[in-house]
């Protein structure tokens, strides 16, 4: 990511529990031996935030008819309770790469008769086929060659289980006809160099065919990684999403996992929601980093999406950096302008691990117009998951806290035990990372009840979600902003406030003032700490204030649009200059 100038790298935001305790969450037992169902609480918290609550009472308002973007390490289709939504639809429908770890560059290649054997050949690389396999004359063949080392755990290079973790396996794409469908690509997984054994798949986003190597284990065939294929006909690039970090599954488990772990009641917090995996983070970098290009490609393409089909698209960032002057970074910037370009679209974004200290979110969890996650400790999940007892919710010591920045907004369940690929058998992770997507999941919850209103967009989702939190006993608004999100209250207000004429039009708000510390710069906030910073007097302070309307919005509707917004200070050494702000056409209002 470029943050003030330089190319920066985000990083994934959670960490992995160890605790021998936690055993007792990767138990695959039948239901009837599972004793209570509010025994699952205890490791996918789904009711402190009130979404199992409303799910029991609205059954088919459960995520329906949404789709939820995870821009993480990638999402293994094939992990437990990420197969079906709860109304028996596929669950991940698109599966992309924009971190280019599963790219591999192709190259015009041909059929050609070798004795009593048909091969495809380049240059001096050819791999046995069936002539079967091509029945289109004259169609277009490209071959490659995937290799192990792009698999960054080592554990898993080894997918064809050959005892040689370099292999470098042909990959051939080829045509059987004009339309996308029938494109196809097949990989030499047994590296044997016939391909008459394997399968050709289509592209994922059309058949959501799996690549899926099969290892002999026991006497039982087992799949340790699958890989999804995509085709970049610009660049003549083969795509293949694979999973070899595990912290994009364990999100999308959180967000809509339905039946983890073979179990009925075990889901996520919107079991009917679809996903879209959007792979940013190179696992063969520290932390699954990604870049600037990545999560832009990535987040549009989700934005766009939502455009192209007309369904509201939730995009789950559990990954950021800190930032150096907050709110100001260029992907800051850019998250905004894609929200006004596309108003289904609605981002929730972990505000990262940097806590206790003030003034440590990072970016892009700055952006003004995603919803920013803090990481709260439910009371009752402390005996079974951490050992132990506390005597009330409670915040993560390592949540970042606002101070420049008015964030998080929000702050939501931070530990969870759900989906995780195959090969990995820790699945209790915490961390913002995974408070995140129970907020993500949430606003599918919302955007299920309102999705069908002509005035939704998603700035009333993330309005509503952030005035109807509860807030936590003894800890300020740096730490938790309005508190724990309250789903059944949040779907109340969204309602309320989509037939309100005053401010209905609005995403979000853009408050910008004098950053005390930093000479001639404007911040998000006005923010003094002790020592030099502080005032030694009576200090006035400029505030600006501007809506951030749709790009869809018409020039008439601009026009009418007049919110008058209420000021009001909660501490008494703070005095406000007028009570009301009036906005005319969305235009720049002041305030001290």
């Amino acid at each position: 990511m470029k943050n003030n100038g330089q190319r920066v790298r985000m990083r994934i935001t959670c960490s992995i529990v160890y605790a021998l305790v936690l055993a007792a969450g990767c138990q695959h037992t039948k239901d009837s031996e599972a004793g209570p169902q509010e025994t699952w609480q205890d490791f996918m918290p789904t009711q402190t935030t009130g979404a199992k609550s409303f799910i029991d009472k609205f059954p088919k308002l459960d995520g329906r008819g949404t789709i939820v973007a995870v821009l993480d390490t990638g999402v293994d289709p094939l992990a437990s309770g990420l197969q079906q939504t709860s109304d028996k639809k596929t669950k991940v429908i698109e599966a992309r790469d924009f971190s280019g770890q599963g790219n591999v560059e192709m190259s015009r290649a041909r059929l050609v008769r070798s004795g009593d054997q048909w091969k495809i050949e380049q240059g001096s690389q050819s791999v046995i086929v069936s002539k079967k396999m091509f029945p289109v004359e004259g169609s277009q063949i490209y071959m490659g060659f995937f290799r192990e080392t792009q698999i960054a755990s080592g554990r898993l290079r080894d997918f064809n289980f050959n005892k040689n973790t370099k292999d470098e396996l042909a990959v051939v794409v080829f045509r059987v006809g004009t339309s996308p469908a029938e494109l196809r690509a097949v990989i030499d997984t047994d590296a044997d160099g016939d391909l008459r054994n394997e399968t050709s798949v289509s592209q994922f986003h059309i058949g959501q065919e799996l690549i899926t190597p099969k290892i002999r284990n026991k006497g039982k065939d087992r799949v340790n990684l699958s890989l999804a294929f995509e085709w970049d006909s610009l660049r003549e690039i083969a795509q293949f999403h694979f999973t070899d970090g595990s912290h994009g599954t364990h999100v999308a488990g959180i967000i809509a996992g339905h039946g983890v772990f073979e179990k009925k009641q075990w889901n996520g917090i919107a079991p009917g929601a679809q996903i879209i995996s959007l792979k940013i983070g190179n696992n063969a970098l520290a932390g699954g980093a990604t870049t600037t290009r990545a999560f832009k490609d990535a987040l549009r393409f989700a934005a766009e999406y939502a455009s192209k089909h007309q369904v509201p698209v939730v995009a789950n960032a559990s990954y950021g950096i800190g930032s150096a002057i907050e709110g100001r970074s260029d992907i800051d910037e850019f998250c905004n302008r894609l929200v006004q370009q596309h108003p289904m679209l609605t981002l929730s974004f972990s505000a990262g691990n940097s806590g206790p200290g003030l003034s440590s979110v990072g970016t892009p969890a700055a952006s003004d117009l995603a919803l920013t996650v803090g990481a709260m400790l439910p009371r009752k999940m402390v005996p079974t998951t951490y050992g132990g007892s506390i005597s009330q919710d409670r915040m993560f010591a390592f949540s970042s806290r606002g101070g420049e920045l008015n964030k998080p907004e929000v702050v939501a369940p931070g530990v969870a035990s759900t989906s995780v690929p195959v090969w990995d058998g820790r699945d209790v992770k915490n961390g913002t990372s995974m408070s995140a997507p129970q907020v993500a999941g949430a606003m599918a919850l919302v955007w299920s009840t309102i999705r069908e209103g002509k005035n939704a967009h998603s700035g009333i989702v993330r309005r509503a979600l952030t005035y109807s939190a509860k807030k936590l006993k003894n800890y300020d608004l740096q730490s938790q902003g309005h508190g724990v999100i309250q789903v059944g209250p949040a779907v109340d207000l969204a309602k309320r406030l989509m037939n309100r004429e005053g401010d209905r039009l609005a995403l979000g708000y853009k408050v910008r003032t004098d950053a005390p510390n930093v000479d001639g710069a404007k911040m998000p906030g006005a923010y003094w700490r002790t020592g030099l910073f502080a005032p030694r007097s009576a200090t006035k302070t400029r505030v600006e204030v501007t809506p951030y309307l749709p790009k869809t919005v018409s020039a008439e509707e601009r026009t009418r649009f007049r919110p008058v917004i209420r000021l009001e200070s909660d501490k008494s050494w703070v005095k406000i200059d007028k009570p009301r702000l009036l906005f005319r056409g969305g235009r720049k209002e002041i305030f001290h």
